[in-house]
């Protein structure tokens, strides 16, 4: 009678159904942990490149340098050129400097800023798009699966007990009007 009550090997399949549920769960956390951790290992990889001394902003530092070398250059030869005596070529750096210079850096450092930015924006939305809740639809779909068996069959056993008990009509057990 016991058997019948609990619905025997159903319940068992209804018990092995969330094993197994819950142990892909515990798989799917793993593989989201993974994922986070590729897409973080490859934004601040990306973020690096975009920092004043990573590859990007070195590039754009040394290109700045590398025009106002050459700006220098031209005006002083321009100046020596149009017979202005006296002419030091650090008073054209400083000029340089007030006029480009410091405008350049500060857009560089703007630039920089504003990718860091956007790949951190970037990689807010994509951890967003992982799925942390757990299983998955399928798995529960699966579970549910495994366990409606067991429920029919402890249903159906509470119900020819109960027929059995009180000689009543078995079908009264699963009517809403009816007890249970």
């Amino acid at each position: 009678m016991f058997e019948l009550l609990l619905g025997g090997a159903s319940v068992a399949s209804s018990f092995l159904a969330g094993r197994k549920a819950k142990k892909e769960a515990k798989k799917a956390e793993r593989e989201n942990r993974r994922r986070i951790k590729q897409i973080t290992d490859i934004f601040s990889t990306e973020m690096k490149k975009y920092s004043p001394t990573g590859e990007y902003g070195k590039a754009l530092f040394e290109e700045s340098k590398a025009a106002k070398a050459s700006t220098v250059g031209a005006s002083t030869q321009q100046l020596l050129r149009s017979g202005v005596g006296g002419v030091n070529v650090a008073d054209v750096g400083a000029a340089y400097e007030r006029q480009t210079g410091q405008t350049n850096r500060l857009k560089i450092q703007d630039f920089l800023t504003s990718k860091r930015t956007n790949l951190n924006l970037g990689l807010a939305d994509a951890l967003s798009q992982v799925n942390t809740i757990g299983p998955s639809s399928k798995d529960i779909t699966e579970a549910y699966a495994g366990m409606a068996p067991g429920i029919e069959t402890l249903l159906r056993g509470y119900k020819d007990w109960k027929s059995k008990k009180k000689g009543s009509d078995s079908s009264s057990v699963l009517d809403p009007g009816g007890e249970m």
